[in-house]
């Protein structure tokens, strides 16, 4: 992970209470295509959070889950959680 992006987490982290484990949940609705506009950016959105999900989970106890249409579920791999 690039340094930007762990400063990034670091300044975010600091803000939530020491016992918050809470998953975070992020919310892309009801995207349908995912090669333009709206839907593109939200697949880069959660590529970038996914890949970052495992870190964040091992160093922060911070999960993430995804809410999408469930034919979308497992878009972002194994290491999120998906929710309808």
């Amino acid at each position: 992970m690039p340094a930007t992006q762990i400063s990034a987490a670091w300044h975010v982290l600091a803000t939530l209470p020491p016992d918050d484990t809470t998953p975070r949940r992020i919310s892309l609705g009801n995207i349908g295509a995912l090669h333009d506009g709206l839907g593109e950016f939200s697949l880069q959105i959660g590529q970038r959070v996914a890949a970052a999900a495992p870190l964040w989970r091992e160093q922060f106890g911070i999960a993430f889950d995804f809410h999408l249409r469930e034919k979308l579920f497992g878009l972002f791999g194994s290491e999120v959680g998906y929710l309808p």
